[in-house]
């Protein structure tokens, strides 16, 4: 029951568990991180999957320190739209832009 912006509870009632302790337990290990490399002309469509995709004369286009599961749906959906993608899997020893 919400009375004037304060949540009230009654004693039979649970308040809900804060969103800050929901993820609590969650652990992504640095060798579960992975960079995704993809061609320069392609960071419109990276964007629209809500990616930081960061550039470099160097190294090209990338999207750096994602977990791997979600580099390995990034990769599908930009596969559909016709865009080469790769996972890159050594991200800890190459260098930092």
């Amino acid at each position: 029951m919400q009375v004037s912006g304060y949540w009230w509870f009654r004693r039979d009632e649970v308040a809900p568990e804060p969103f800050y302790n929901q993820f609590r337990d969650v652990e992504i290990r640095m060798a579960d991180l992975v960079d995704l490399a993809i061609p320069a002309n392609a960071q419109a469509a990276a964007d629209a999957l809500g990616l930081k995709v960061h550039r470099s004369v160097t190294s090209g286009a990338r999207v750096r320190q994602i977990p791997r599961e979600e580099a390995e749906i990034a990769v599908e959906c930009l596969r559909d739209w016709g865009i080469s993608a790769r996972i890159l899997a050594d991200t800890l020893d190459g260098p930092r832009p």
